[in-house]
């Protein structure tokens, strides 16, 4: 099993991280490799309806706004071609980020995005784009930090488990990038008293499953008292793990999207790339 098809956000800033690591991952899997940059532009406003616009400063704004997503289409094509990707496609597409991309997401096997950045310039394009992508395509996402240096992705991957459909589908997306590394560690925390002999058969389970596939898995059953984000980046800087592959948690209410407050705490303090999935 190897990805055929992954999709990444190319935008600006903290794109050159993302877009290296996405690049390094087609090439290895052979994948087709698509990279999007969006304006920002609401689809709906096209050339004909901007030249009617008296507002100079907006028309400033948009041309800003294209310069930008086409900056970011350049740096997306360096990194293919520094990578080695021989199978490529560049987007440029007048959306924001969440309609841009989520209308390609279901069509990737993985799609890599940057970690939101709560003060990055132009944030209000990317708000609520991981809660769009996780709860509204059922793809796996890859987030990539865009404070900390990633060296490596995938070598020294810890799984979090706990049985849920989310998790099991993050497994199934980071599943190559597993099978590549040989071996991983799955972690439980905070498993009930009263059903230890499940939560271990359950560990045994995905341990059995994931060796059919060659990943040998090292088991850890953990006691906390902190949150569950905050144990989780815990325990991946003590094992010095260069991945993270989670359920994520969520739901939608009168179109709104929520994250749990595990999910969250992960995006928001991530040291290393994440796979979740919903």
């Amino acid at each position: 099993m190897a990805y055929k098809t992954i999709l990444v956000h190319a935008d600006v800033p903290h794109a050159a991280q993302r877009l290296r690591i996405a690049a390094e991952l087609a090439a290895r899997h052979e994948a087709h490799l698509i990279g999007v940059a969006v304006t920002g532009l609401p689809r709906h406003v096209h050339g004909g309806d901007i030249a009617s616009l008296e507002d100079m400063v907006l028309m400033n704004q948009l041309d800003e706004m294209r310069a930008d997503a086409q900056a970011a289409i350049v740096a997306f094509e360096e990194a293919a071609q520094h990578a080695g990707v021989v199978s490529r496609e560049a987007l440029l597409i007048d959306d924001d980020a969440a309609g841009g991309i989520g209308v390609l997401a279901p069509y990737a096997d993985l799609v890599v995005l940057g970690q939101p950045d709560p003060d990055a310039q132009r944030g209000d394009l990317q708000r609520g784009l991981p809660e769009h992508l996780l709860l509204g395509t059922g793809r796996a996402v890859m987030f990539i930090p865009y404070a900390a240096e990633a060296a490596t992705v995938g070598r020294q991957p810890l799984i979090a488990w706990d049985g849920s459909a989310g998790a099991s589908r993050a497994v199934t997306g980071a599943l190559p990038m597993l099978r590549q590394a040989g071996a991983a560690r799955i972690v439980r925390f905070n498993a009930p008293r009263h059903g230890d002999s499940d939560s271990q058969n359950a560990l045994a389970q995905l341990a059995r499953y994931l060796s059919r596939h060659g990943v040998r898995c090292e088991i850890l059953v953990e006691s906390t008292e902190l949150d569950m984000g905050s144990a989780l980046l815990a325990l991946a800087s003590d094992v010095f793990a260069d991945l993270l592959v989670m359920g994520a948690y969520g739901h939608t209410r009168l179109h709104d999207m929520f994250m749990g407050s595990a999910s969250h705490t992960v995006l928001r303090d991530m040291t290393l790339p994440v796979v979740m999935a919903h």
